[in-house]
């Protein structure tokens, strides 16, 4: 519940201005950023009028004319509580099994959602930091953790000629050309975010 007016517009443009300002529209922040950025939403939402309710959870939909209008929630001790509102939001998240068997008892319109499948690659980031900057510029890479810093130096054999610091060096990988091995037909794949983790690149 909100005290505000407009404040849930408010928020919303919060969260996109922070997404796509701060980690452009990168798909995984990364936990160590996480924890720092949830926090702040928290506070930020707090000073909007929003609150948040922890141990509590999501009960039923309240439906009116084919339209959600409130939902009800249970907190920790077993108690039922109606919150109103003119829009409701689901981010279930993972396994909310429950909240889609609401929603069929509601009758609410669900469609099957496509899903991809993947795997996890490592590469050392001291050779993407060569094939992205090359070895006149990939010495200059600095992360600020001396392991790290000491073994792009080692793999390239010589300290940094520029006196710039180059960022960590990112990259993506797509296609719709790739070949299904079952029926033949062709699909889409993708890299869906690149993890700079202790001197390793994770896709």
């Amino acid at each position: 519940m909100f005290e505000k007016n407009n404040s849930q517009l408010l928020i919303l443009c919060l969260f996109c201005r922070i997404l796509l300002n701060r980690w452009k529209g990168a798909p995984h922040l990364g936990t160590d950023n996480l924890v720092r950025l949830l926090r702040n939403m928290r506070f930020k939402l707090a000073d909007l009028g929003g609150e948040i309710l922890f141990e509590t959870k999501m009960t039923n939909l309240k439906m009116e004319d084919g339209k959600v209008c409130g939902v009800y929630a249970e907190d920790a001790n077993g108690n039922e509580q109606y919150y109103a509102g003119d829009e409701v939001v689901l981010a279930t998240g993972h396994s909310a099994r429950d909240v889609y068997e609401s929603l069929y008892r509601a009758d609410v319109k669900l469609e099957p959602k496509g899903f991809a499948c993947g795997f996890r690659i490592e590469h050392p980031q001291t050779v993407i930091n060569q094939i992205q900057y090359g070895d006149e510029w990939g010495p200059s890479v600095k992360t600020g953790k001396v392991p790290t810093d000491t073994a792009n130096e080692a793999f390239f054999g010589s300290k940094p000629t520029h006196v710039a610091k180059m960022p960590v060096p990112s990259y993506r990988l797509a296609t719709d050309k790739a070949v299904d091995g079952t029926d033949g037909n062709l699909r889409g794949v993708y890299s869906f975010c690149m993890c700079p983790v202790s001197g390793r690149t994770t896709q």
